[in-house]
């Protein structure tokens, strides 16, 4: 079985381009965008212009016509999609966020490290060309403090649920206990079992 294993700094996985965007590519992907919303919108351009134009000159060509309204339709609606994508990457650009972190949330209730404010995350993506993104030492503090937590909260409610489970254990000895006792009395055997509750008596 052939195990996917995503690559650093993932941005998302595209099934458009049949491969995953990152930190290399990134950049790449976001002027594919580009190009690709200002050719369909340059389609759309054209193909309105020639049906209007069809219609100026009393035109009604049937397969033209037809042709120029797929041309349309199809421009448009791929055009406003690849530009809406478009604005969201970035967006996320301005933010300091992956697709990836957007969608999961990574940094919703924390602070994020890459943020250095629109203009610097702007400058350092398209123009300056850092490389990898270098991760605070602030943001490491935090997420050590927030792996402990977690842990010692794991270890806490495996203790209760430990402490929980030799309780019932306990209760359920003393009433099969409790059982027996009865079932002696009513055979008239004269057995009595008495039940100590101090620990120090055993």
């Amino acid at each position: 079985m052939i195990k996917f294993t995503p690559p650093p700094h993932i941005d998302h996985h595209c099934p458009w381009i049949s491969n995953c965007v990152g930190k290399r590519n990134r950049k790449l992907f976001i002027q594919l965008l580009i190009f690709t919303s200002l050719l369909s919108f340059e389609i759309l351009a054209l193909s309105v212009y020639k049906f209007i134009l069809c219609l100026n000159r009393n035109d009604y060509s049937e397969p033209r016509l037809i042709s120029l309204v797929i041309f349309i339709a199809l421009s448009s609606c791929f055009g406003f999609s690849v530009f809406l994508l478009l604005a969201l990457q970035i967006l996320l650009v301005l933010k300091g966020l992956t697709t990836n972190e957007y969608l999961r949330g990574t940094f919703n209730n924390i602070e994020n490290p890459f943020d250095n404010g629109c203009c610097r995350n702007f400058w350092a993506f398209f123009i300056n060309e850092t490389g990898p993104r270098n991760i605070s030492l602030n943001y490491l503090i935090d997420k050590q403090k927030y792996d402990d937590n977690m842990t010692l909260n794991s270890k806490v409610e495996s203790k209760r649920h430990s402490d929980f489970s030799l309780e019932m254990n306990m209760m359920k000895t003393i009433e099969m206990l409790k059982l027996e006792a009865d079932d002696e009395k009513g055979n008239g055997n004269g057995m009595h079992i008495k039940l100590i509750n101090d620990p120090n008596a055993i």
